[in-house]
């Protein structure tokens, strides 16, 4: 059945432009184009191979266990950051970093790219993961963890993710969404505007300047 996975032709037709590219252009091809298109070819390949070994995986273990995992995963990101929360709240003396501007604003508006979650990458990478466990858990039915990936989203102040969270939501409630799951996304909104007025209001001011 690997053979009718959507995605698996997806990367394997993505080599095979790599392929055809090369092939093409044959007469003009320089050694460092051949070392990088090889690395493309080998990435996309490697992409194919990671997708084939998530669906094994999938397929053959049982749905409760693959939930399970899932919600342990989200909820050891929110643990971790939280963690860093802590530690720079500690490490400023203030409960809010999000306006502390001592120690020559060693946080203050940087507070948020220092959440990177268990990733320990980019805030963007952690706002990303708490995205998708807003939506996880609220298709899941589990009202508390979904309105604290939330927050814990938010501790990114990551407002890209927040805007393309934004829009996603307004489309469930819109098209695909029940009473109670309305009233989720409705406080899930309230959260925002709170932390954008209250906690880092920072952030509207540099999205005012940005953009």
């Amino acid at each position: 059945s690997i053979y009718r996975q959507k995605f698996i032709w997806f990367y394997l037709s993505l080599a095979g432009i790599a392929i055809i590219n090369i092939l093409v252009n044959i007469s003009t091809l320089s050694v460092n184009y051949l070392v990088a298109a090889s690395a493309g070819i080998i990435s996309w390949l490697l992409c194919a191979a990671a997708a084939f070994l998530n669906y094994w995986f999938v397929i053959n273990t049982d749905i409760q266990k693959l939930r399970e995992t899932v919600s342990l995963f989200f909820l050891l990101n929110v643990a971790v950051t939280i963690g860093q929360l802590l530690f720079i709240m500690w490490d400023s003396g203030s409960l809010n970093p999000y306006t502390f501007q001592g120690m020559y604003q060693k946080y203050f508006i940087n507070t948020g790219d220092r959440m990177t979650g268990i990733s320990l990458d980019v805030s963007t990478t952690n706002a990303v993961i708490n995205s998708l466990g807003v939506l996880f858990f609220l298709y899941s039915g589990k009202i508390h963890l979904t309105l604290l990936c939330m927050a814990t989203l938010l501790l990114s102040a990551s407002n890209f993710t927040n805007i393309l969270l934004v829009i996603v939501l307004l489309i469930v409630f819109i098209l695909q969404s029940t009473k109670w799951q309305k009233s989720v996304i409705v406080v899930c909104f309230f959260m925002l505007v709170i932390f954008m007025a209250r906690i880092s209001p920072q952030n509207n001011r540099y999205i005012a300047e940005e953009y």
